[in-house]
């Protein structure tokens, strides 16, 4: 899933690019951005059967990231959110009762971001920059002569942007707050 669209690239770009050229860059883009966050950002549905931990708690989610969940099995017995287990703000979830996850579970749950949620806009601004700047270079060159002068199109350390689909330092210092984190793995 691409997360801005060919017309804002348009815009940005100011390039005369066609719409699958776009929607390939930004695809492309957009796919750096999940594979810096280490998952999709966007906003989808999930099931997942965890083995026990034997403590209170079970992670369920990296933290930061936004957790709903919808039903959690244990065996045969379908929980209660309030009554049998909490969710709480670092993504997991709480046993009540003085109960453990000593047992496999199902849980089916959403997270990811709403599309206009912050982290959906830094995402979009991000691979809205990093398609215009290889729209800007439609060949990916290494480098250009005109007229007796050579400019290389060169990152750092002597590494080539090619194919210039890579995030600069700031964006992945931008995008580091959301990076899936499996801390108990």
């Amino acid at each position: 899933m691409a997360y801005a669209t060919p017309a804002e690239l348009g815009t940005l770009a100011q390039e005369g690019q066609n719409e699958d050229t776009a929607l390939l860059l930004l695809t492309l883009a957009s796919n750096e951005v999940d594979r810096r966050v280490r998952r999709p950002l966007a906003e989808a549905k999930e099931s997942q059967v965890l083995a026990g931990t034997g403590k209170r708690t079970i992670p369920v989610v990296a933290p930061g990231w936004p957790l709903t969940v919808e039903s959690v099995v244990v065996g045969d017995d379908t929980l209660t959110e309030g009554e049998d287990f909490r969710v709480r703000a670092d993504g997991t979830l709480w046993r009540l009762g003085g109960k453990v996850w000593d047992e496999e579970i199902e849980v089916t749950y959403t997270t990811g971001f709403k599309e206009d949620s912050s982290w959906m806009l830094t995402a979009k601004r991000i691979t809205l920059e990093v398609a215009a700047r290889a729209a800007g270079n439609p060949q990916w060159l290494d480098s250009i002569t005109v007229e007796g002068a050579s400019p290389s199109f060169m990152t750092r350390e002597g590494q080539t942007a090619l194919p210039q689909l890579t995030l600069t330092a700031t964006q992945r210092r931008d995008l580091d707050p959301i990076r899936w984190r499996r801390w108990w793995a």
